[in-house]
């Protein structure tokens, strides 16, 4: 499990950005409450944070600040070789990953395709990557692909979620451990809670993925100011956007173009020490025990899609963790008892 004292800096990390947030404009540029919550119009996001620091030129993480977090590479079976980073994910389970449905399709000459389990391998425990080297804890190959039935790439990425089967169980140590997902039957909407999102992608949009693990923080915002922001998107239920000027991940643009840069697939968590006793067993994937303790990170969402990296008022938008909780659930079971509940 994440240990307390790992997560110290990562909670800095968050103070500190949660105290560039805390100047407000004037209430005369505020739009309509939603939730609960006051939200600034659209030309105020890029005036919200005089920081223009970027994740996509981001802030460092420490080695293994995140447990959780794995590297998603592609394998070339022949050579038995890794050929280059494709997308980040979460672990969630001994032997369950979560990333994005998208990231498991290539584009080639053919056309579109879905890649095959000796294609990718999974690297845990890892906070430097590149062509030759890594200190990843750990390998798995991949046993099993699953991607959303509903996923739809010409629908702005709608259903935009895939788990994949390591090959054998991960034994959880200080460097590798699963995160939290929230509970079953959670409608959380989080707006307004402050995010850590990370990832290997490009550090700009004209340049290459990170050899090291990067992190930025952003508030989440609600589906009607991001609907309104992406007039030309459907931002769907399944959907949640997040918003910090400068600060995003570097991942796809389906009106732009079909490739991603990196940062795909990789998680979206908020810090979970303010839930109440009610939600300590609450976990999907966690076993009975102390979620206050053992669930430092909750992961609310995955990173889809944006228009670009970073840009100007523009909020990346990600899956969203709550509306497919029933079905990791159901992915996550063993084939033995999936078949005998069918």
């Amino acid at each position: 499990m994440a240990q307390r004292f790992q997560s110290r800096p990562a909670i800095l990390f968050l103070i500190s950005s949660l105290l560039l947030f805390n100047s407000c404009p004037s209430s005369g540029n505020r739009v309509q409450k939603t939730a609960g919550y006051e939200w600034w119009a659209p030309e105020q996001l890029e005036e919200s944070d005089s920081q223009q620091t970027r994740m996509v030129n981001s802030d460092v993480t420490l080695e293994n600040e995140y447990p959780y977090m794995v590297a998603i590479i592609e394998y070339d079976p022949e050579t038995e070789s890794h050929t280059h980073f494709h997308c980040g994910g979460s672990l969630i389970s001994p032997t369950h990953v979560l990333t994005a449905a998208h990231c498991m399709f290539v584009n080639d000459t053919i056309g579109t395709r879905k890649m095959k389990t000796d294609q990718i391998q999974v690297l845990l425990g890892v906070h430097f990557f590149n062509q030759t080297t890594t200190d990843a804890q750990s390998r798995r190959k991949v046993r099993r692909i699953k991607t959303h039935e509903k996923y739809d790439p010409d629908n702005w990425y709608n259903n935009d979620i895939a788990i994949l089967t390591l090959d054998s169980p991960v034994k959880f140590t200080e460097t590798i451990s699963p995160v939290c997902l929230p509970p079953q039957g959670s409608n959380d909407q989080y707006v307004g809670e402050l995010a850590i999102v990370k990832g290997w992608g490009a550090t700009g949009e004209d340049e290459g993925v990170s050899e090291v693990l990067h992190h930025a923080v952003k508030k989440i915002i609600s589906n009607w100011q991001c609907q309104k922001i992406h007039a030309e998107a459907k931002i769907t239920t399944r959907m949640m956007c997040a918003y910090r000027r400068g600060k995003d991940t570097c991942q796809a643009s389906p009106n732009i173009t079909k490739k991603f840069r990196g940062d795909s697939g990789g998680p979206v968590v908020i810090e979970s020490n303010d839930l109440d006793e009610y939600h300590t067993i609450g976990a999907t994937n966690k076993p009975a025990g102390n979620r206050k303790k053992d669930c430092q990170w909750i992961q609310v969402g995955i990173v889809s899609w944006g228009d670009g990296c970073a840009r100007k008022g523009i909020p990346g938008v990600y899956a969203r963790v709550t509306s497919f909780l029933p079905w990791i659930k159901k992915e996550m079971m063993p084939m033995k008892s999936k078949l005998k509940k069918n």
